[in-house]
C-alpha cells in the first residue's frame, strides 16, 4: 500500500512539473522537457543579436578569425613579482563565463616583455597594450575602434567585452 502510494505521487508530480505555466504559455515560452540542456535549445547568436558572427582577420585572401592579445599571468617586472594583468585577468572570466568565444576569436597569451612583436606586428609600436582585440579593419565593427594601416582594434576590457557582446551575442558589461 505504501508503495503504490509514493508512485502515485511521482507521477502526479511529475505531470504537474511537465506542464507549462500560463504565464509562460501567454509569453510565447517553449516549454522543455526536464533534464534537458537548455543551451541546445537556444537561438544561435546571429538570431538573437542580428549579427553572425564571422571570421574578421584575413590573409593570403583566407578568412580568420579576430584576434584577442592578453598577458600570460605570473610575470616579472622590474626583478619582482610574480604578478598578473588585472585587465587580462578580467578578459579571462569573461572567456570562462562564454566557453564559445574561444571558438570564435583567436586567444593569444604573450609574454609581458616589450616589444611585444606579436601586436607591434599588426598595430604598431605605440599600440602594444594589452589587452587588445584585432580585427581586419574592412570587416571589423564599426562603432568604437581604432584603424592602423589593415587593421582595426580596441582595447582596454571594457570596451572589448563590449564589442565582444555586439559581435557574438554574449552578455554585456555592466556600465
Amino acid at each position: 500500500m505504501r508503495r503504490v502510494r509514493r508512485c502515485a505521487i511521482r507521477r502526479r508530480d511529475a505531470a504537474w512539473a511537465s506542464r507549462p505555466s500560463r504565464a509562460s504559455r501567454e509569453n510565447g515560452w517553449k516549454h522543455l522537457p526536464s533534464g534537458t540542456d537548455r543551451l541546445r535549445h537556444a537561438a544561435p547568436p546571429e538570431s538573437r543579436r542580428g549579427e553572425a558572427s564571422r571570421p574578421l582577420i584575413k590573409t593570403n585572401g583566407a578568412a580568420v578569425k579576430p584576434q584577442l592579445f592578453l598577458l600570460e599571468p605570473d610575470f616579472l617586472k622590474e626583478g619582482n613579482g610574480p604578478y598578473y594583468c588585472p585587465e587580462s585577468a578580467l578578459l579571462e572570466g569573461v572567456l570562462g563565463y562564454y566557453p564559445r568565444l574561444a571558438t570564435e576569436v583567436d586567444i593569444r597569451r604573450i609574454p609581458f616583455a616589450r616589444p611585444r612583436r606579436p601586436v607591434s606586428d599588426l598595430i604598431g609600436e605605440e599600440n602594444q597594450g594589452c589587452p587588445v582585440l584585432v580585427f581586419a579593419a574592412e570587416d571589423a565593427p564599426r562603432e568604437g575602434l581604432s584603424v592602423y594601416g589593415a587593421y582595426a582594434f580596441v582595447s582596454g576590457p571594457q570596451a572589448i567585452a563590449t564589442v565582444l557582446a555586439a559581435t557574438y551575442g554574449i552578455g554585456r558589461p555592466v556600465s
